[in-house]
This record gives C-alpha cells, structure tokens and sequence, in this order.
C-alpha cells in the first residue's frame, strides 16, 4: 500500500531534485506554518474582545434597575470556617498586665 509520504520519498529518489529545490520548498512550508499562528493568534485576540465587550454590556444591563427594585446578593457560602471541627482544642486564656 502506497502512502503520500512513500510516494514522495520515491518521487525524490527517482527525479533527483536539486538540493535548491528540496531548501525551498521546506522554506515555504515553514513560511506558511509561521503566518497560519499569527492569523490564528490574532484571531484568539479578537475573539477575547468580543468576550470582554459581551461581559461588558452584560454587566451594564444587569446594573441598571428600575426604580425600587432590590436585588440581593447571598453571599453565605462565600464564608467558609478557618478550621475545621477536628484540628484542634480552644483554649480559654486570661490576659495579664
């Protein structure tokens, strides 16, 4: 079975291409590879600010309220205890001046 690569690799034996030949064309496909990541970098960069814009204005809308509107925030699973029931004992302590 023929694969591209072995069709190739005997394309190259058979014709004998110039040393100046095999140079470009491994030039050109590192000269390709190199500007597909800039095009692709730089559309990661506008897609990050298309997100930034979205979140922006998602935001804005969801700060603006009519009038006498509340809105509350629960916060209590944000506090979490320092330690743990098990770590240790208090100890009761009287300060000395």
């Amino acid at each position: 079975m023929l694969t591209a690569s072995s069709v190739f690799l005997n394309s190259v034996i058979l014709y004998q291409l110039k040393p100046e030949i095999v140079r470009d064309i491994i030039w050109t496909v590192i000269l390709v590879w190199v500007v597909w990541k800039i095009v692709s970098a730089f559309k990661n960069i506008s897609k990050m600010q298309a997100q930034r814009v979205n979140h922006q204005n998602n935001t804005y809308q969801q700060q603006q309220r009519k009038e006498g509107e509340v809105k509350i925030d629960s916060t209590q699973s944000a506090h979490k205890p320092h330690f743990k029931p098990g770590d240790g004992e208090y100890v009761d302590y009287e300060e000395i001046k």
